[in-house]
Parts: structure tokens; C-alpha cells; sequence
């Protein structure tokens, strides 16, 4: 899956209102850069799904950003614990520990977890949303405490059109994980259908609070700044 999944912002049949579909799930958009002729032998030779050692703090970083959008959460988890451990009063450190409360699950996965989960999330890509809310709805019976699922059925539902659905669906993410970022942008997302932009304003600020490089929330921040 893209490493920068984002959700893009489409315009329908003339409509006034910018209709804001989460054509890709996770908006993990991470600005600290690395050049490539800068990067280290061993960043340059790791893959995905690998810790490898003697990374710097901003090459950890980037590589917990490339697995959360790969749906490696705890692949993802360790590197960014790298990362902030590697440089504790710097802004990398710091922008790894908002990293992991806002873009990371709140408790550890299972793997089947993510297998589920990463598979619901290639079939709502692919526009297969009502196998991928069955898949889902199992992937929480089984492991309620995982909030990524609730995400993607918010997804879901705003792909269908049901943004109170959507709304629900986020709110259950949030009460696992508060600073979920991804969830308050779909709770914006939800309110943005609804035309209710005061709400889709909060929504969206509080993702912006947890995440100030979350794509999804600035995007939203900028239609509510043009329609109202």
C-alpha cells in the first residue's frame, strides 16, 4: 500500500460542497525528509517489516511511517520508540512520541488483527465495502480494543454515503484511543457531509492538534475556509 495514503478531495456533479472520500484509509503524512545520498547504508538496504539497527532517530521515524501504511502497526511502534529514545530532547524525538499516540494503535496487535484488517482495507480500495464491513465487523468482535478497524468502517460508511454511521464508527475508535488522529478527521469528514461545518471545524482541529501533518484534517480545514 502507498507509504503516503491520503484521502483526496473530489468535487461531484456541481455541487457546492466538496465531497471528501477516503479513497486512501491512512493519512500518515510525515514531513521529516531524508535524501536518499544522505541516507545511511543501513536505511537505504531496509525493508519494510524489518528493525534493522544503527538507524538515526529521523530514519527510525520515517520507517515507522512507511509500516503504519503498510498496516504494521508494531513494526511501526518499535521504530518510532527508536526514534524517540535516540534523540529524547529533540524535534524528532518529540514528533516521534506524537507519532505514536496519534498514529498508532493505543495496544499492542495481533497479527491475524492485522492481516484482517489490512485485507478489509485493500477491499474497501477496491470498492468491495460490503465484504470489507463483514471482515471488520469480525476483526472487532475478535479484538475490540484495536481501533484501526472502527477507522476503516468509518471509511466505510462515508464511501457509502452514511456519514452518521461514519460518526459512530469514529467515536468508537476515539474511546479506545483519544488522540487518534485518522478518527477525528473522519468524525470531520462525517459532520463536512452533513453540512454541519462548525463540527467538521472541531473535528478536524482536534486531528490537527494531535497531528499537525494530518493531510486528511487540513484538507477539510481548507474546504470549511472556502464554503462558509
Amino acid at each position: 500500500m502507498n507509504t503516503e495514503n491520503q484521502w483526496i478531495v473530489l468535487n461531484h456533479m456541481k455541487t457546492t460542497l466538496p465531497n471528501l472520500l477516503p479513497i486512501f484509509l491512512l493519512s500518515v503524512v510525515l514531513t521529516v525528509s531524508v535524501r536518499s545520498s544522505f541516507a545511511s547504508p543501513a536505511f537505504a538496504q531496509a525493508s519494510v517489516h524489518d528493525i534493522p539497527p544503527n538507524l538515526t532517530a529521523k530514519e527510525y521515524l520515517l520507517l515507522s511511517a512507511k509500516n503504519v501504511g503498510l498496516g504494521d502497526s508494531e513494526v511501526a511502534r518499535e521504530c518510532a520508540r527508536k526514534a524517540a529514545k535516540l534523540d529524547k530532547e529533540g524535534a524528532i524525538g518529540k514528533r516521534a512520541n506524537q507519532f505514536l499516540e496519534a498514529n498508532i494503535p493505543r495496544y499492542p496487535v495481533a497479527q491475524t488483527a492485522r492481516n484482517q484488517n489490512n485485507e478489509a482495507m485493500g477491499l474497501i480500495m477496491r470498492n468491495k465495502l460490503e465484504p470489507a464491513i463483514a471482515l471488520l465487523e469480525d476483526t472487532i468482535a475478535d479484538y475490540p480494543k484495536f481501533e484501526w478497524p472502527y477507522y476503516n468502517l468509518a471509511c466505510a460508511y462515508l464511501n457509502k454515503k452514511n456519514p452518521k454511521l461514519a460518526n459512530d464508527y469514529a467515536r468508537k475508535a476515539l474511546a479506545i484511543n483519544p488522540k487518534y488522529a485518522n478518527a477525528w478527521a473522519a468524525m470531520a469528514n462525517a459532520y463536512l457531509l452533513e453540512r454541519n461545518y462548525l463540527s467538521s471545524k472541531e473535528c478536524a482541529l482536534k486531528a490537527n492538534q494531535y497531528d499537525p501533518e494530518n493531510k486528511a484534517a487540513i484538507q477539510i480545514l481548507k474546504i470549511i475556509q472556502r464554503v462558509r
